[in-house]
């Protein structure tokens, strides 16, 4: 049997370790919440480095960096460009970015830099861009994965606070918005 091929790497399985450990502390958070008689649809915040999926139906409310900084956003698409321009604005970093720049591909077009042929183009700085027609999971995908780890920028100290999928919907309803109740069976 082939070595290589008989499961994950040491660094992939550190951090699928490191991704489980934070997907606990954000459970063990919700249970200290019911344990407190804290209400569920209650904000929450998780941890970047955490699977992307997590974030599938939330919406953010923040950003906070390590050093205690708070970014308010609205959308998914603020909160890349958001941690894209932190990690920018430090200079060795952003001499990684620019060394990366118009390198990162998607399967039709780039996904870091010169804003020709991108479909939603986010600017980062003078002549870089981030593309960002993609849905929440992808999105924080390419900015993790294709872009923020191959530079070398820390993502583990920043944390996003999210509005959790159930306290959207009762937003929604007591705005008037998409329900489900009301339909005929």
């Amino acid at each position: 049997m082939d070595q290589e091929n008989s499961g994950p790497t040491a660094e992939r399985l550190e951090e699928l370790l490191e991704e489980l450990r934070a997907e606990l502390q954000a459970v063990n958070r919700r249970i200290d919440a019911l344990l407190s008689g804290q209400n569920l649809e209650e904000d929450s915040s998780l941890p970047l480095n955490i699977h992307p999926s997590i974030f599938k139906g939330r919406r953010p409310i923040s950003v906070r960096f390590p050093d205690g900084r708070t970014v308010t956003t609205k959308t998914w698409k603020q909160v890349a460009s958001v941690i894209l321009t932190d990690c920018n604005n430090d200079p060795v970093m952003h001499a990684r970015l620019l060394s990366i720049s118009g390198k990162v591909f998607g399967r039709d077009r780039v996904l870091l830099g010169d804003k020709e042929g991108m479909d939603v183009p986010v600017k980062i700085d003078e002549g870089m861009y981030l593309e960002t027609k993609f849905d929440t999971e992808s999105l924080l995908y390419v900015l993790k994965d294709r872009i923020l780890k191959p530079v070398g920028y820390d993502c583990g100290g920043i944390s996003i606070q999210c509005r959790d999928p159930e306290q959207t919907m009762s937003d929604q309803r007591q705005s008037g918005g998409p329900s489900m109740t009301g339909q005929s069976m």
